[in-house]
């Protein structure tokens, strides 16, 4: 059983532009609303129409404690890519594991 259920979390697919290559890992961002380098590496991936799922945990205390557990850490953003973690915003790091220039 997978560890995530789409049904009990409230979960935003961001925008993949039609004519870009399907990527082959799939991302996703835990962030919260008052955390500036969240909102940083949503709109990094957003400007370069990388699609990912965004979780944020000020609406779902179960995925923070999830997340808690897997990763012993209580910081955001938290940037998965496959079965990768990024911890904080590292630009040169997302665009080295997306691929990206």
């Amino acid at each position: 059983m997978a560890w995530w259920k789409p049904e009990a979390s409230p979960v935003i697919i961001e925008g993949k532009k039609e004519d870009e290559e399907e990527m082959c890992e799939k991302v996703r961002v835990y962030w919260t609303p008052n955390c500036p380098r969240c909102l940083m590496t949503r709109k990094f991936l957003r400007e370069r129409g990388v699609e990912f799922e965004d979780v944020n945990l000020a609406l779902n205390r179960g995925k923070w404690e999830e997340l808690r557990r897997r990763t012993g850490r209580r910081t955001v953003p938290v940037i998965e890519i496959g079965d990768e973690l990024i911890f904080g915003f590292d630009e040169a790091r997302l665009k080295e594991k997306l691929g990206l220039k």
